[in-house]
């Protein structure tokens, strides 16, 4: 493990490499919402990111899992990345 940084300085690195690269970035499950799997005060970090990518693996038991999965959240977390003209990519 190692010490967090904090949301200023993940903003600056962000930033930072905005200005040479597209920059993809994992985020937990529920980084629209801010519940659940995501990092309290890390809302600007996910959606600095020119592509969120939630991290998903492993957490479906089967096809009726995933379909729920698209249904409550990522169709959401979709719409969303559009508004901000960014790429989502859920793993």
């Amino acid at each position: 493990d190692r010490p967090d940084p904090g949301p200023p300085a993940v903003l600056a690195l962000i930033h930072e490499l905005q200005q040479s690269a597209y920059v993809v970035g994992g985020t937990p499950t529920d980084w629209r919402t801010g519940g659940g799997d995501s990092v309290a005060g890390y809302g600007s970090v996910y959606t600095a990111f020119d592509c969120v990518s939630p991290w998903t693996v492993g957490r479906f038991q089967d096809a009726g899992g995933c379909d729920e999965y698209y249904e409550e959240r990522a169709a959401l977390d979709l719409q969303a990345c559009q508004a901000q003209h960014k790429s989502f990519a859920p793993v």
